[in-house]
């Protein structure tokens, strides 16, 4: 299991040791990796010292005003006894492959971009989040925007559906990140 910290606004302040003694608390089980929201910047050394194995928070990529991190590694890296696993992005372009890549790509193109990340990396490290996938998105009340709204709820489950469906065609193992990182005890 994984936190994704105690705080998700821009301006609440992190407390990412907070959120996994919660996290522990509340499931019983040991919380081993981090992913900050909106993938902020997130010490290694302060997340080790919490007790992390784990940050799954770097989006390597350059998307104006968010972030810049084209001299991030691609792969999976150690930094200040964490090991890193970013957010898959194409190769070699750096064109991020997180969730609205998903809502906003045409799927041939998406996967083109998945089959160079996994050519390079060896890996996808996607993630999307569940209130995504429900039709609810496009009631005005909610205020998504609507390059999201056009492709959610069952128009985006049919499309992920396809794109697990031709991950596994190609012989794509689906592990957790704990799984995949050795992080098991």
């Amino acid at each position: 299991m994984a936190s994704h910290d105690y705080y998700h606004g821009l301006t609440a302040g992190s407390d990412p040791a907070g959120s996994r003694r919660t996290l522990e608390e509340l499931t019983g089980q040991r919380i081993v990796g981090y992913r900050a929201p909106r993938l902020a910047a997130a010490s290694s050394a302060a997340l080790a010292a919490a007790g992390y194995r784990y940050n799954s928070s770097i989006n390597p990529t350059w998307i104006p005003t968010r972030y810049n991190n084209l001299r991030a590694p691609c792969s999976v890296s150690r930094e200040e006894g964490l090991t890193i696993y970013p957010v898959s992005v194409s190769a070699p372009f750096r064109v991020p492959l997180f969730w609205i890549s998903l809502h906003v790509m045409p799927l041939p193109l998406y996967k083109l971009l998945c089959r160079s990340a996994l050519r390079r990396d060896g890996h996808l490290n996607l993630y999307f989040h569940p209130w995504e996938f429900s039709a609810r998105l496009r009631e005005p009340a909610f205020g998504v925007p609507g390059y999201l709204t056009h492709c959610s709820g069952t128009d985006l489950q049919r499309k992920f559906i396809r794109l697990l469906e031709w991950l596994k065609a190609r012989g794509c193992r689906f592990l957790t990140t704990r799984e995949y990182l050795g992080c098991d005890e």
